[in-house]
C-alpha cells in the first residue's frame, strides 16, 4: 500500500517594514506558503471628498471656530463670564466643614 505524504508549505516570515513584505510579495513564489491562516482585508485607495458628523459634532465644531474667533477678538455674539476667586475657607465654615 502506498502511503500518502502531503508536503509542509513554508510559513510566511514576519516582516519589520512595508518595503520587506512588498519586496516578499514581489519576489517569492506564494505557491510554496501556506495562506491558511491570512483573512480578508479592504483597504480604501481613495481619499474621502466629504466627511459625515454627527449633530453633535457639527455643534462642537461650530463651537470651536466660535470660540478662537472671539479670542481672537472678533464679534461672534458668544457671551463671556467671569467669576472671582470663590473664598474656601469662608463657604466650608459656613455649611461646617473644616479642614482638620
Amino acid at each position: 500500500m502506498k502511503k500518502f505524504t502531503r508536503k509542509m508549505k513554508k510559513v510566511i516570515p514576519t516582516f519589520k517594514t512595508d518595503e520587506e513584505a512588498e519586496r516578499f510579495v514581489a519576489t517569492a513564489d506564494l505557491s510554496k506558503y501556506d495562506l491558511s491562516g491570512l483573512k480578508p482585508m479592504r483597504f480604501e485607495s481613495r481619499k474621502k471628498s466629504s466627511h459625515k458628523m454627527s449633530k453633535a459634532g457639527k455643534s462642537i465644531l461650530k463651537g470651536l471656530h466660535e470660540a478662537r474667533a472671539h479670542h481672537q477678538g472678533k464679534e461672534t455674539g458668544a457671551r463671556a463670564h467671569r467669576f472671582s476667586a470663590a473664598d474656601v475657607a469662608r463657604i466650608r465654615k459656613s455649611v461646617g466643614l473644616s479642614q482638620e
